[in-house]
């Protein structure tokens, strides 16, 4: 299957977008609102055609959603939240803005009764400690300016075993932010490839073949268009290489491979949002994905990928669904088959629900592999708890399996995870 063409197709798409259509406020993951600067009341002629169309008219009301009689979060210390209260204000007041943070993170083996600080085998210890550096100048007009920097780091192990150090840095990259033209950034910069994420600690099958989470080294412009009924966020990014960092286990990736090497990658997603009412929202994304792949052992690859999905959501309430393929072999051992694996179909659904303090989740994930063949499922059920605004409790219940063609199925994980995720 070829997806050069849809995603040529998308990226015209998006250029007619932006063309044609004045800017608004973003709608999507970390954008800051850019509405624009000209006064919508001087813009009478256009303001009459909006107010014909259905995409403007007012976001219908719509029953309230449930309330919760527990606080959210389920605790507040005296003095010490009083006091983290007063240095968040005093941070957020300043240009440069620091937080700190660490995922303590304990498993428990159903086969084998084994409880561990980490996982055993050589995941022993912290999950990762991380440090957040983010500084904002704002120039004449209201162009701003600035830079974001995550470095992360585990007690003494690596966190895959691919990572040259048990200390990475995640994100590294400078912006420049304005009102009309959206955000450009160049760095280290995150891949918005497909769904972001599902919340889970554990993650999914996507996540663990590379595509979720996935810093690289490149530039990404980042912008949105909003009418009251409709937000349409999108994203183009271009990468010049991989920086031997990704989420995925050994095998599900060229970073973790020997032989071949991420030279380049085109990304293209757009996600627009419809607001059915004040409670509702409908979302439906679609990213393309094109990227050159070199082979030390023989001829360079090219990989194309694409991901389609859905989110509806209900006040607290959402449902989701992704569907990703791929074409190109990127490793020479996929973890599932063993062998160079050229084609990958992989879908995701969950649904999670928040109510006070906790949020529940289950997700599924399967994926099936070709040439070499083999399929995995992973299913997730899962549970958070703000217990206060900087401490959340998680437990999760993992069961994965994989299985190569012609042989036995694997049981890769089949444990309870605990999780404390602390931020300041």
């Amino acid at each position: 299957m070829n997806v050069r063409a849809p995603l040529i197709t998308l990226a015209a798409a998006m250029l007619l977008l932006a063309i044609a259509t004045p800017p608004a406020r973003a709608g999507e993951g970390d954008m800051e609102d850019t509405r624009s600067a000209v006064a919508f009341e001087d813009q009478a002629p256009t303001q009459t055609l909006r107010r014909q169309s259905g995409l403007c008219c007012p976001v219908p009301d719509a029953c309230p959603c449930p309330k919760s009689c527990w606080p959210n979060p389920l605790l507040r210390l005296p003095c010490l939240d009083d006091c983290l209260d007063e240095y968040k204000k005093g941070r957020d007041a300043a240009c440069l803005k620091l937080s700190v943070g660490a995922y303590h993170w304990w498993n428990y083996q159903n086969r084998t009764d084994r409880f561990t600080y980490g996982y055993p085998g050589g995941g022993e210890g912290t999950y990762f400690y991380y440090l957040k550096g983010d500084i904002e100048c704002t120039s004449c007009g209201c162009n701003t300016f600035g830079a974001h920097v995550e470095a992360r780091f585990r007690d003494d192990t690596s966190f895959r075993p691919f990572f040259d150090h048990p200390v990475w840095v995640y994100e590294a990259y400078g912006f420049w932010k304005t009102p009309r033209f959206g955000t450009v950034k160049a760095g280290k910069i995150w891949t918005r490839f497909g769904l972001d994420w599902d919340g889970s600690f554990w993650g999914n099958a996507q996540y663990y073949n590379g595509w979720k989470l996935d810093p690289e080294w490149g530039v990404s412009w980042e912008h949105a268009y909003n009418w009251t009924r409709l937000s349409v966020p999108f994203y183009a990014q271009f990468f010049i290489g991989e920086d031997g960092v990704n989420g995925s286990i050994g095998g599900g990736d060229s970073e973790s491979s020997t032989i071949y090497e991420e030279e380049w990658t085109a990304v293209l997603r757009v996600a627009p949002t419809y607001h059915v009412n004040k409670n509702v929202d409908l979302t439906v994304g679609l990213s393309g994905l094109v990227g050159g792949i070199s082979n030390t052992a023989g001829p360079s690859e090219t990989r194309t990928a694409f991901a389609g999905d859905v989110t509806l959501r209900w006040c607290d309430f959402k449902v989701y669904g992704e569907y990703t393929f791929q074409d190109g072999v990127v490793h020479e051992a996929h973890y599932v088959t063993g062998g160079p694996s050229d084609t990958k179909n992989v879908v995701l659904a969950g649904a999670q629900y928040t109510y006070g303090p906790l949020t529940g989740r289950v997700t599924y994930s399967h994926g099936e592999y070709e040439n070499p063949g083999g399929s995995e499922d992973l299913l997730l059920l899962g549970l958070d708890v703000a217990v206060t605004q900087w401490l959340t409790f998680t437990f999760e219940y993992v069961d994965w399996t994989v299985e190569a063609t012609g042989a036995a199925q694997v049981q890769f994980e089949d444990g309870l995870q605990f999780v404390l995720h602390w931020s300041l």
